[in-house]
C-alpha cells in the first residue's frame, strides 16, 4: 500500500488505483489486510471527488475489520473519521458528527486518532455555528498533539487553519488573518504544490481581506490559487477521459475562486467581469460536479440583485433549496 499511498501523494490517481488493485488481487479474502486496501481506495475516490464510492469502500472496510479483527480500533476510528469527511463535503453536517462521535468513542486515549478527531469535530462545529464546542475540541487536540506527536508543523498548521476560521466567524477578521497567514507558511512547506488544503487556506485569507474591504488583496489570493490550479490541469499527463475523473475536486476548489471573484466584481459594480466569472465556474460544474449547480445560481441572483433585474433573481432562487441557502450564507 505504500506505492499507492505514493503515487496518491503525487495526484497520480490512476497509477494509485492500479496499485490499490494488484495489491487487492494479492490478498486473501480471509485476511484483514484488505480492510487497509478498501481504506487506501476510499483516500482516492476521494481525493478524485467521487464521494459516494469513497463512501463505499470506508464502509467496507469497516465491516471487514469488525468480521475479522477485535483489536483494530485505531483503523475503526480512522474510517469512521474518513466518513466524517466525506459527510462534510455532501453537506450531511449531522451525520458527520455522528461518525465522529462513534469514532471519539473507539479511540485508544490520548492517541494521535483522537486529537484528529478532536480536529476535524472542532471544524464541522464550526460550519454548524457551534462555537464554544468547536474551541473546546481545539484545545483538546493541541493539548494531545502537543505530547504525542512528532510530525507537529503539520498539526500546528491545521490548529492555526482551524482556529483562523473559527475568529472569522466570530468577526475577529485580524486575529483570523494571522492565524491563517501563520498556517500557509508551514502549509507550503510542508505539503506538495497543488495541494488543495493550501489552496483553501489561500481562499480563506482572500475572503478575510474581503471582510475588511480589502479588495485588491483579496483578489490577488483568489487569482493566485486559479493560476496554480489551472497550472495543475495543464499540467496533467492523464489522458481526458481519466482527467475528468480524477481533477474534480481540483475543479471544485476552482469553482469556489470563480464564486469568490465574481463576489468581488459585484462589489466593485464591475457586472461584466462578475457575469464572465460566474459562467465559468457554472460551466465546470455542469461537467465535473452538477450536484452544485445552485452554488453558481445563487451567486447569478446576487449579481441580478445588484443590477435590479429582481424578478431574474427570484426566479433563480426560487430553484435552490434550504440547504444550499444554508450553505451559501
Amino acid at each position: 500500500m505504500t506505492l499507492a499511498r505514493y503515487h496518491l501523494a503525487k495526484f497520480d490517481y490512476c497509477q494509485a488505483l492500479n496499485d490499490c488493485e494488484m495489491s487487492e488481487n494479492r490478498c486473501q479474502s480471509g485476511s484483514i489486510k484488505l480492510a487497509s486496501i478498501h481504506e487506501c481506495f476510499g483516500d482516492i475516490f476521494y481525493e478524485m471527488g467521487q464521494l459516494d464510492k469513497a463512501i463505499s469502500y470506508y464502509r467496507s472496510s469497516i465491516d471487514i475489520v469488525l468480521k475479522f479483527s477485535a483489536q483494530s480500533k485505531p483503523l475503526l476510528s480512522r474510517l469512521y473519521q474518513s466518513i466524517a469527511r466525506v459527510c462534510v463535503d455532501k453537506r450531511q453536517l449531522r451525520e458527520a458528527l455522528q461518525n465522529l462521535e462513534q469514532g471519539l468513542k473507539l479511540a485508544p486515549e490520548n492517541s494521535i486518532i483522537m486529537a484528529q478527531l478532536h480536529q476535524t469535530k472542532a471544524g464541522v462545529s464550526i460550519k454548524l455555528k457551534q462555537f464554544e464546542s468547536a474551541e473546546e475540541h481545539l484545545n483538546q487536540a493541541k493539548i494531545l498533539f502537543s505530547k504525542l506527536s512528532s510530525d507537529e508543523n503539520i498539526h500546528i498548521a491545521n490548529d492555526l487553519r482551524i482556529r483562523g476560521r473559527l475568529n472569522f466567524h466570530k468577526g475577529k477578521f485580524d486575529i483570523a488573518l494571522q492565524n491563517l497567514t501563520e498556517a500557509l507558511v508551514i502549509l507550503e512547506k510542508e505539503l506538495p504544490k497543488y495541494h488543495s488544503i493550501t489552496s483553501e487556506t489561500y481562499i480563506d485569507i482572500g475572503r478575510i481581506y474581503e471582510k475588511l474591504n480589502k479588495m485588491d488583496e483579496a483578489l490577488e489570493m483568489f487569482e493566485k490559487v486559479k493560476t496554480t490550479l489551472h497550472e495543475r490541469l495543464n499540467n496533467t499527463e492523464q489522458t481526458l477521459d481519466s482527467a475528468e475523473t480524477s481533477l474534480s475536486k481540483c475543479c471544485s476548489i476552482l469553482c469556489t475562486i470563480y464564486d469568490a471573484l465574481a463576489n468581488i466584481h459585484t462589489k466593485r459594480r464591475n457586472f461584466n467581469q462578475a457575469h464572465v466569472e460566474i459562467k465559468n465556474g457554472s460551466l465546470l460544474r455542469q461537467k465535473f460536479c452538477p450536484n452544485d449547480l445552485p452554488l453558481s445560481n445563487f451567486n447569478l441572483a446576487n449579481v441580478y440583485t445588484q443590477e435590479n433585474r429582481t424578478k431574474e433573481a427570484i426566479d433563480l432562487l426560487d430553484g435552490i433549496t434550504d440547504n444550499f441557502f444554508f450553505f451559501c450564507i
